[in-house]
């Protein structure tokens, strides 16, 4: 979740240890001795990874109670780098720990709206004696996975591992958010219409996440830049099918003229009998809780259009579930209130997904149920990862310890044509001005 250069580290301070996305993280030197003071209290129990901005090798496990790790660590307290507390006990697949690459598209921020493709790759990591970098040419598609935890933990493993996942996400960009609003930025407009200048932008993420072996998940990188580089090696060609399909929804989901303004209208209708609310230059009263803005009948109707048109990607935020987020939206909300009387304003925060949270979650019901998590489960174990023609709903026949010794064998099937296919293809994914 930390990255020096792209992603700065969550305000962990800011909330309960409830609600951490991910293990701590800090941004070296800046933090060079808060994580010293961390490192030294966790002791021998904790393992940590150093994450140097420049290093071409990736990141290394340092043993920071030795002499060679001190050191390496003193080299740190002048040089930019990433140190981050590894998962404790990380779920294992024939004794190796494994990684998963999820995407993750934002299209709102303040308020949220976001989204994960049901597509990701798994990757096979060494232990730490080789400091848990990836196996060469040992992925598997996120289905196959899922196939290899129902098989091994049973269905409802898959379930609640899918909705923790989900959640974690939510929880990293909700953190994001109280971030972007905390901290002094040209991007933010003060005042009470606080938001960011650039209202139709969206970004693309790479998401890392590894679970533990309880099946809880932690985030452990986040990509701001993601690659969608086709590869041309024969065994990374159902990489390929993800990052089209990827880009092929992506593109789908932003740029649909699909018309929605008299079914918003109908559902502000709906849920407006049991809300206090007025739409701004229509009906609002001061009587009312809320009055909604020009700014945020274009959020609401862009949510309901873009979730009709998501193709592989699944709505983490607006949902029916919202009721999940309350506690941490609520925690964000206090502690931004907190923070304007402390700078002499008596106003609550403007924090447009607090205020926003109760209606987006009852349209979200008026316009239907979302899939369940089951669903998802289901959905997922039978997408196909290598080519278009395969299916990874039947048996996999590679779930055999033999895969990891020194063999030669492919450890995925190869495609059956062994073609290349051309591909969509967007090197860097990041910015696009949509009209409404």
């Amino acid at each position: 979740m930390c990255s020096g250069k792209k992603i700065p580290c969550a305000p962990r301070r800011m909330l309960p240890k409830k609600f951490h996305p991910a293990p701590p993280c800090f941004v070296l030197p800046v933090q060079y001795q808060e994580f010293v003071n961390v490192a030294e209290a966790l002791g021998y129990t904790s393992q940590w990874l150093l994450k140097p901005l420049t290093a071409v090798s990736g990141p290394r496990l340092v043993d920071i109670f030795s002499p060679v790790g001190q050191a390496e660590i003193d080299e740190f307290s002048r040089r930019r780098a990433v140190a981050q507390q590894m998962v404790n006990n990380p779920f294992a697949v024939f004794g190796q720990p494994v990684s998963i690459r999820l995407y993750v598209l934002v299209t709102s921020m303040l308020p949220l709206r976001a989204y994960v493709h049901s597509q990701g790759i798994v990757y096979h990591r060494y232990n730490e004696s080789k400091n848990f970098k990836k196996i060469p040419g040992r992925t598997w598609p996120l289905s196959q996975f899922w196939q290899y935890v129902s098989k091994n933990y049973g269905f409802d493993a898959v379930t609640s591992a899918i909705h923790h996942v989900h959640q974690t996400i939510v929880h990293m960009l909700l953190l994001a958010e109280l971030s972007m609003m905390a901290a002094p930025s040209d991007d933010i407009v003060s005042g009470l219409g606080r938001r960011f200048k650039c209202a139709h932008c969206f970004q693309l993420l790479g998401v890392d996440v590894m679970l533990n072996s309880s099946l809880r998940a932690s985030i452990v990188e986040v990509n701001g830049q993601p690659s969608v580089q086709e590869s041309t090696r024969d065994e990374e060609l159902f990489i390929n099918s993800v990052k089209e399909a990827v880009v092929e929804d992506t593109v789908a989901l932003l740029l649909s003229p699909t018309a929605v303004a008299k079914q918003l209208a109908k559902a502000i209708a709906h849920v407006a009998v049991d809300h206090n609310m007025g739409i701004l230059g229509v009906n609002c009263r001061v009587s009312h809780d809320l009055c909604l803005s020009h700014q945020d009948l274009l959020f609401l109707l862009q949510s309901r259009r873009e979730a009709l048109n998501s193709g592989g990607f699944r709505q983490l935020y607006p949902s029916v579930q919202g009721d999940i987020y309350g506690p941490v939206i609520d925690e964000i909300q206090e502690y931004l209130n907190e923070q304007m009387k402390s700078n002499g304003e008596n106003v609550s925060s403007p924090y447009k997904t607090a205020h926003l949270r109760q209606l987006v979650m009852n349209l979200e019901k008026f316009y239907g149920p979302q899939n369940s998590y089951e669903n998802y489960a289901k959905e997922d174990m039978k997408l196909g990862g290598c080519c278009r023609k395969s299916n990874f709903s039947e048996p996999v026949k590679h779930w055999n310890f033999g895969r990891f010794s020194d063999s030669k064998e492919p450890f995925l099937p190869s495609c059956s044509d062994g073609k290349i296919q051309n591909f969509f293809l967007i090197k860097s994914v990041r910015f696009i001005t949509l009209e409404y």
